[in-house]
């Protein structure tokens, strides 16, 4: 599978200086501390800018403790240290700092926990968005420092397994088939009830982009570098980008309700039509009539 963005257009002139910040503080970790070290995000993807950060993901089978991690932080000459005090839901641990006045999250993660993770997301079997976003961040990460097990878990996920698409896509359109979950967004429209119904429409459309994702066979990306993800994309409505932008934009709450639902039906008419999807084109066309 190819990535999802790192090879659309040149590397920014910013990455390329992150890279470099990037690889000083991989060669300043005491390998006791990571025996694998990844570059990830927008500076990994060459299409950091002036605004974006440094994230690092560094694996070891014994994680160093907070009160370790931040003393390491503080003798490379890291300042505003904040610890995550509880782990994501992979198991990773999180630290922000300020290195060179460049801020940088760096996580790390159990060897042997990222890859019992990995063997779930092959077989299929995980649904969680920040867990298959996260196996999109691992494909497009630059290694920093590894003994080979980074280059192994790539080569991995660049097969796609067919269940995944099937099972998010079946999960995905339920809401869109019951009249009565459709019929919300009107009644809040209806009582002007206008940032209850954004964030309706907001999980619409992000519902919307992990059926693209998945239809396409591709893991999940942040929504942060839309444009870029979705040039990738064979199977995508016309324009996507352009009417996700107007739907929220300044049109009255009904402008906004119908144009979601357009989209959604045509998305949903790009797919291979099974019973369900079907039912869910059919309930939403009759609650736009």
């Amino acid at each position: 599978m190819d990535k999802n963005y790192a090879s659309i257009k040149p590397t920014s002139p910013i990455s390329h200086q992150y890279r470099r910040l990037a690889q000083k503080i991989a060669d300043l970790c005491p390998k006791n501390f990571a025996t694998e070290i990844a570059l990830i995000g927008s500076t990994a993807c060459g299409v950091a800018d002036e605004d974006s950060d440094i994230e690092l993901i560094c694996w070891i089978n014994n994680i160093a403790t907070a009160l370790e991690r931040k003393e390491w932080l503080e003798t490379i000459g890291a300042r505003e240290i904040l610890i995550d005090k509880e782990p994501l839901s992979d198991g990773s641990v999180w630290t922000t700092c300020l290195f060179e006045n460049t801020w940088v999250e760096i996580g790390w993660q159990n060897e042997l926990a990222q890859e019992k993770l990995l063997c779930a997301l092959l077989e299929g079997t995980i649904l969680d968005s920040s867990q298959l976003i996260g196996a999109g961040l691992l494909t497009q990460a630059i290694i920093l420092r590894s003994n080979g097990l980074i280059n192994n878990w790539q080569n991995r996920l660049k097969y796609y397994p067919e269940n995944l698409s099937t099972a998010l896509i079946s999960s995905l359109i339920k809401p869109w088939q019951s009249s009565h979950l459709i019929k919300v967004r009107f009644a809040l429209v209806k009582r002007q009830q206008r940032f209850a119904l954004t964030q309706k429409l907001t999980q619409d459309i992000n519902n919307l982009l992990r059926i693209l994702f998945a239809v396409n066979k591709k893991w999940e990306s942040s929504t942060k570098w839309l444009d870029l993800v979705l040039e990738q994309m064979t199977i995508k409505p016309l324009k996507l980008v352009e009417r996700i932008d107007r739907i929220f934009s300044c049109l009255s709450l009904n402008e906004k309700v119908c144009l979601t639902l357009e989209l959604i039906i045509e998305t949903l008419n790009l797919l291979p039509q099974s019973p369900d999807i079907k039912q869910a084109i059919n309930t939403l066309e009759k609650n736009l009539d």
